[in-house]
């Protein structure tokens, strides 16, 4: 998948005019001109491979490779002048112009595995490593004007991330109207050469009391590493 958006406004606006010394009566002439353009660029692009495979009858693996970049670019530039006649010279100039750039990719491989060892139990287990490159926002200006031209570049180094997980779970069938499914996620991230590890346990039962009701309930740990760039 590759997606874009795209918005643009832009104008232009012209003026004359002309004034009159009232000790001279000599006749000025002037002309003003405005001009502003702004867009706002953003986009994604999405890539998925998937490989199925049978190692025997009781046991599949599955790997997933993925992909993906989000973009944001958006700039501004204006543009206003003063334009004198008799004689013909520049009165005032005033130029301003700005961009700012992003970008976040993400690349990822997983392998899932399901096993089915009996009629009782269904284990899955699998692991995922992912690279994760964040560049963040880059302004670049420009301001001009009859006595000063500056510009300059502002911005955030470039972070790297990289992520990894190793699982295990089984959905057992404890009894006859029980169902658990019990089981622990490893998860790890690297950034800035420090290291951040978690364990993430995880339980959940579902025992069918009647035909129709059941009680069903679940209890995991979950980590959230993004923040950690921050």
């Amino acid at each position: 998948y590759k997606g874009k958006d795209a918005f643009n406004n832009f104008g232009q606006l012209e003026e004359r005019f002309r004034l009159v010394d009232p000790n001279t009566d000599q006749l000025f002439g002037f002309r003003s001109n405005q001009e502003y353009d702004e867009y706002l660029n953003w986009g994604n692009d999405i890539f998925s491979l998937r490989w199925n495979k049978e190692v025997h009858p009781q046991l599949f693996a599955s790997t997933t490779l993925t992909y993906s970049a989000l973009q944001l670019n958006f700039g501004y530039h204006t543009q206003d002048s003063l334009l004198g006649f008799s004689p013909e010279r520049l009165l005032q100039y005033e130029l301003l112009a700005g961009s700012y750039q992003s970008r976040i990719q993400d690349m990822a491989m997983k392998v899932d595995f399901d096993w089915h060892p009996g009629l009782k139990h269904y284990v899955r287990f699998g692991a995922r490593a992912g690279f994760l490159d964040f560049r963040p926002g880059i302004l670049q200006y420009n301001a001009t004007t009859l006595e000063n031209i500056g510009s300059g570049t502002q911005g955030n180094r470039n972070i790297d991330g990289r992520e990894m997980a190793l699982y295990a779970e089984n959905s057992q069938q404890l009894l006859p109207k029980l169902r658990v499914n019990y089981g622990i996620h490893l998860s790890g991230f690297f950034v800035d050469q420090q290291s951040y590890w978690l364990f993430q346990p995880r339980f959940s039962f579902d025992y069918q009391w009647r035909n129709n009701f059941s009680i069903f309930g679940s209890a995991r740990k979950t980590s959230q590493y993004l923040h950690l760039l921050t």
